[in-house]
């Protein structure tokens, strides 16, 4: 009897580890003392569509070999008292800017940056 009692608890250490371990594949519970797995509907897979990027003459023409851009915001919010201010450059291939954020102690963090 007492080899029995210990049985059992190696068969339920050996499916509570089946369950835990997602071995079984499907989801998996111990409900009153018994192992039920519930069904799941199949999920179909993702329709994967190749794409071939082609160069030409008319490509070409719209194709801008020094792009620059400029951009900027503020905020100033006095109900909230959010405050922030953003810009932005991109001139001959270098992106500079800063931003800055207001403090709820008033003082401006500011941060300025440079990618190339």
């Amino acid at each position: 009897s007492g080899c029995r009692g210990s049985k059992m608890v190696s068969v339920k250490l050996v499916i509570l580890s089946l369950v835990g371990s997602g071995v079984l594949g499907v989801p998996t519970e111990i409900i009153s003392g018994r192992l039920v797995t519930h069904a799941v509907e199949a999920v179909p897979s993702p329709i994967l569509t190749s794409v071939r990027l082609v160069n030409s003459a008319e490509d070409e023409e719209g194709f801008d070999p020094n792009p620059q851009y400029n951009f900027g915001y503020s905020v100033a919010d006095t109900l909230t008292g959010d405050g922030k201010t953003r810009e932005e450059s991109l001139q001959d291939g270098v992106v500079r800017g800063s931003y800055s954020v207001a403090d709820p102690d008033g003082r401006i963090r500011t941060v300025t940056y440079t990618a190339d």
